[in-house]
């Protein structure tokens, strides 16, 4: 194959099919997809006939063992759930290949501790490879302009609000999804699967304005609709280490419309970033701001691009590891953004949220999560 970098596709669920299938498609000029495994056979083969009739369609323990034999093929797109999806990257780390794996990292935090330190044992080998943490929140527009405005506008931080209404119905294509509501082997369920997109957008506004780390949460759960998975709401609140502005929590898949908003307020000025609510628009973000003195808010409307704009920067990332070697790229901007160790951030954070709810709202510290597997505290 022409292209520099020659890929597998692990998984050919709903996001696979929807998502990386476009993805596909607008790097195939620097990624060339030469197989395709699902554990079934019939996904991968549906995949390959209907999206990527170039690729082969492998499946099950042999078709997984032919791809990690496979010299040509150095990096694995993972997009399985969290259990099967932590199994299969580890094994591709250690086969040399380069992974990018969609959230959640893993299905615990302790489980997801317990694969990095193997990752980054595995650097100090010759033919090190990259794990790159697809959450895409990290690279959303939209996120990414309300980080940069954000630390000239508000004068003192007072809080920050992070508020998510979804509807988990018959609506959402992932209502069905089984492996969602496996609280056994995807402990939070659906919230879990969910939410950690939300965290990362709360975690990459709190560190813009100097907070930090989380530190500590305090949060209420309840389970509101017996269809799903329990529980289907948490409202909390969360200290960091950095400051003592505080931000508040509130998430549910069991409302019956859409509404995002992460908020912070200062003495000088607001700033938002808003999905859907009463009037807004469901398929992309409003970024509004407005300082003291502002005679009216100021916004931008920016679409999704965080899934795109991701991929491309792990094709950079493998492309400058190929070129300078993979120890030149580590602890680069480029990298500490894709590293693992954020996924693990998010889940801990999460994780601290969901259990203080289950125990009434006790307080909670969140395990912090050192870079290149130092021992977590």
């Amino acid at each position: 194959m022409s292209a520099s970098i020659v890929a597998a596709l692990i998984g050919a669920g709903i996001f696979a099919k929807d998502v990386y299938a476009k993805v596909f498609g607008e790097n195939k000029e620097a990624v060339a997809l030469k197989a395709v495994w699902s554990r079934s056979a019939g996904a991968s083969q549906e995949y390959v006939s209907k999206i990527s009739p170039e690729a082969i369609a492998l499946h099950g323990e042999e078709g997984l063992q032919q791809i990690l034999a496979d010299p040509d093929i150095r990096m694995l797109v993972v997009v399985l759930p969290p259990a099967p999806a932590l199994e299969v990257v580890s094994r591709a780390l250690a086969a040399g290949k380069h992974v990018i794996e969609e959230k959640p990292v893993a299905p615990t935090l302790q489980q997801a501790l317990q694969a990095i330190q193997q990752y980054r044992a595995l650097q100090a080998g010759p033919h090190a490879p990259l794990w790159m943490f697809a959450e895409n929140y990290r690279y959303e527009g939209a996120f990414r302009e309300a980080c940069a405005l954000a630390p000239s506008l508000l004068g003192t931080l007072i809080k920050l609000d992070l508020l998510v209404d979804l509807p988990m119905d018959s609506r959402n294509k992932y209502y069905g999804s089984q492996w969602r509501r496996d609280t056994a082997a995807c402990p939070g369920g659906m919230l879990m699967e969910s939410s950690v997109h939300f965290i990362a957008a709360l975690r990459m506004l709190a560190h813009s304005l100097g907070l930090g780390e989380a530190a500590s949460v305090s949060a209420r759960s309840t389970h509101a609709r017996p269809d799903l998975s329990g529980p289907d709401a948490v409202v909390g609140t969360v200290s960091f280490a950095g400051g003592s502005a505080p931000a508040s929590v509130s998430i549910t898949l069991a409302a019956a419309h859409v509404h995002f908003s992460l908020r912070a307020v200062g003495t000088a000025g607001t700033l938002e970033v808003s999905r859907g609510g009463w009037g807004g628009s469901r398929t992309q973000y409003q970024v509004t701001w407005v300082t003291v003195g502002d005679s009216a808010p100021q916004q931008r409307s920016l679409g999704f691009s965080g899934v795109g704009d991701e991929f491309k920067a792990f094709i950079d990332l493998v492309r400058q590891a190929a070129t300078k070697g993979v120890p030149a790229v580590l602890g680069s901007p480029l990298e500490l953004v894709a590293c693992p160790e954020e996924g693990a951030r998010d889940l801990a954070l999460l994780e601290a949220l969901l259990l203080s709810g289950a125990r009434g709202g006790e307080r909670m510290e969140v395990v912090q999560v050192p870079q290149a597997g130092a021992a977590a505290k």
